[in-house]
């Protein structure tokens, strides 16, 4: 019996590792096909003139070999220089490619950081000499291979061994006597080169040899203040870009440097506005600057300030900065006090800035509203005359500061529209002017009116019959209105009257049960949508 299950066991066994075997098999055809049908439908496409589809399969490092090894013998150069830039490429590919008629696919072989060294070798002394620095640039060429590239008759391929990472900074320094300033540069903004390299850079002939030492983050602070005097402004403006130059010679730069050309002065500008740039030092430079949007971006980025630099910035900047200190600040005393002679002085648009701020202080605009309607009458009355008049005035009409007598002097003498619309938005103006602007001719005063939160109900009921819908629509708006008005209203023959009184926020449900008679699907819809 126990033989017999033990032969029952080896059988089921023996069926279930050939079923395991079927299986494995079939999954291995199966993938073994489609890689078959991937590979056919890709050389179908090597094969077509399809340059994208091609370009996509010699980029891709997934390509088979064989694949990848059909399109190195592309006629087009470009496939060529795809399958030369891919890791996945062979190196009997990329020893093929490196006898490519075309210099850029050898270039590119040259670039390959998976090019072996005896290919390298061979490329270093390729007669173009793109190749050449190709094999300069490559990370992988090895160290005997840099040094006698080092020794190369172009600059490029010599200055491209010392941009190198892998080249040794001893074969760097012995290059510091290259004869090309294009060389001397490069070494001069390396990091790692010793001081006496820096030292002998720093009275180097070319004066951007000398930029690269006074920007290099290794150059010591007694070299810095030797080349803070240098005779070219591009030099000194690396000395102060440098973040290790003491605090004091850089605020001394900046000074002298915001007298140069506008590439310099930029140039320092620029720096101001850095974010890692002291805030001092920033003001100092701005300060000294004529241009309007560095001082804006820093003082956007900068909402802190100490009183006296705000106030610097507002005696010393333009009328864009002025503006943009009255509207984004909290205004010191001492911006306040200046506040009148700049009135005084300015043209209209400074008059309508200073009162369009809601940043400037009650007893400013009273003083400014005497100055130009007391002290200075005459002067008001031309300027009603000119141009920008009108604004300035409406400008006042609209300031909650501005005294009550000269708001009813506004309405009783102005007729221009501006006025009265800035009549009609201050909230400071007394219930006898609410009333007579209700009464305007012009439809747009008696609308801003309508919205106006402190209208009495007599002047709302008698609003809510307006023969503008404009009118009654502010009015359904007002969460003044009555109940008994927006009854009214909720069968007003303007659709957007009735919308209006639907989102009333004291609508009640009376109104809104009432409404969803109404003849309108929107309406019906817009009230449905409320009860719930």
């Amino acid at each position: 019996m126990k033989l017999k299950n033990l032969r029952k066991k080896i059988k089921n066994k023996r069926v279930i590792f050939i079923v395991l075997g079927l299986i494995t098999i079939t999954s291995f055809l199966f993938v073994f096909q489609k890689y078959r049908d991937a590979n056919n439908e890709y050389r179908v496409l090597i094969q077509s003139k399809d340059f994208e589809a091609k370009k996509n399969i010699a980029e891709n490092p997934e390509t088979s070999i064989g694949l990848l090894a059909e399109l190195a013998k592309d006629e087009n150069p470009k496939i060529r220089g795809c399958v030369a830039a891919n890791n996945g490429s062979s190196e009997k590919i990329l020893k093929a490619l490196s006898k490519d008629e075309d210099s850029q696919v050898r270039t590119i072989v040259a670039e390959n950081r998976n090019t072996p060294q005896n290919i390298l070798i061979k490329l270093s002394k390729d007669e173009d000499v793109a190749v050449r620095i190709g094999v300069a640039k490559n990370s992988n060429t090895d160290l005997d291979l840099l040094e006698e590239l080092s020794r190369d008759k172009d600059p490029q391929v010599r200055m491209y061994i010392v941009r190198n990472i892998k080249t040794r900074t001893s074969l760097i320094e012995k290059m510091a006597d290259d004869e090309d300033s294009l060389v001397r540069i490069y070494i001069a903004k390396n990091p790692d080169v010793s001081r006496d390299i820096l030292i002998k850079l720093s009275k180097d002939e070319d004066p951007q040899v000398r930029v690269g030492v006074a920007g290099n983050s290794n150059t010591d602070l007694d070299l810095l203040e030797e080349l803070s005097k240098d005779e070219s402004a591009q030099v000194r403006l690396s000395v102060f870009k440098n973040r290790n130059t003491p605090e004091e010679i850089r605020k001394r730069l900046a000074e002298e440097l915001m007298s140069e050309d506008d590439e310099i002065k930029n140039g320092v500008l620029d720096v101001a506005i850095h974010w890692l740039t002291p805030i001092d030092i920033a003001y100092a430079i701005l300060i000294l600057g004529d241009r309007e949007y560095y001082s804006k971006f820093f003082l956007d980025r900068n909402r802190d300030l100490s009183e006296e630099m705000l106030l610097g910035f507002f005696k010393e900047g333009g009328v864009g900065v002025q503006q943009f200190i009255l509207n984004n600040f909290e205004l010191p005393n001492s911006v306040q006090e200046l506040l009148l002679d700049l009135f005084k002085s300015g043209n209209g648009f400074v008059k309508e800035m200073i009162l369009d701020s809601s940043n400037v202080s009650e007893d400013v605009i009273i003083k400014i509203a005497h100055y130009f309607f007391e002290d200075n009458r005459e002067e008001y009355y031309s300027r009603q005359e000119a141009a920008d008049g009108a604004q300035v005035v409406a400008s006042f009409a609209a300031n909650p500061y501005t005294p009550g007598y000269i708001l009813e002097e506004f309405f009783s003498s102005e007729k221009d529209i501006y006025v009265k619309e800035g009549l009609a938005c201050n909230p400071s103006i007394s219930e006898d002017l609410i009333k007579k602007l209700s009464e305007d001719e012009s439809d747009r005063i008696r609308c801003l009116i309508a919205k106006y939160q402190n209208v009495s109900e007599e002047i709302i009921r008698k609003m809510s019959k307006d023969e503008s819908g404009c009118v009654r629509e502010n009015i359904a708006k007002n969460s003044n209105t009555s109940l008994d008005i927006l009854k009214e209203l909720s069968k007003d023959e303007i659709i957007w009257v009735r919308k209006a009184v639907v989102n009333n926020p004291n609508i009640s449900s009376e109104i809104l049960v009432s409404m969803l008679k109404d003849e309108n699907l929107e309406i019906r819809e817009l009230v449905e949508e409320k009860i719930k």
